[in-house]
């Protein structure tokens, strides 16, 4: 129906509006391969909470940690990069964070057989 939110009211052949323009332009798709979001908030209470995690890598780049918490987010890791600590520029890619050591050792394991040399922290 012509003039309805869904369906633009017909424009004439010669028309070269902003508008009509618009309209043949490709609409923006969902880009579902992005890497998982890297810029959350670090919760810094966390290791003061007595809580671990498991840490697969530190990188002076942050293209890399983009390309490793793809691939870890793909494979169902509860994965994050901690950064912005003051004196040190590398981005952590690290998984967790668990209430006790046991849990974060059985991550450490796990990533371990996926190929990754990971490491607990507290």
């Amino acid at each position: 129906m012509a003039g309805t939110p869904n369906c633009p009211a017909p424009t004439s052949g010669g028309d070269t509006s902003a508008s009509s323009a618009k309209k043949n332009e490709p609409q923006p798709v969902a880009d579902t391969t992005k890497p998982a979001d890297t810029s959350k908030p670090i919760d810094t209470t966390a290791s003061a909470a007595g809580a671990y995690i498991v840490q697969v890598a530190a990188v002076s780049k942050k293209e890399d940690a983009e390309i490793l918490v793809a691939a870890l987010s793909k494979k169902q890791y509860p994965v994050f990069v901690a950064s912005n600590v003051p004196g040190d520029p590398l981005f952590h890619v690290q998984v967790g964070p668990f209430t006790d050591q046991k849990e974060a050792e059985a991550m450490r394991n796990r990533l371990a057989n996926d190929g990754y040399n990971a490491i607990v922290k507290k």
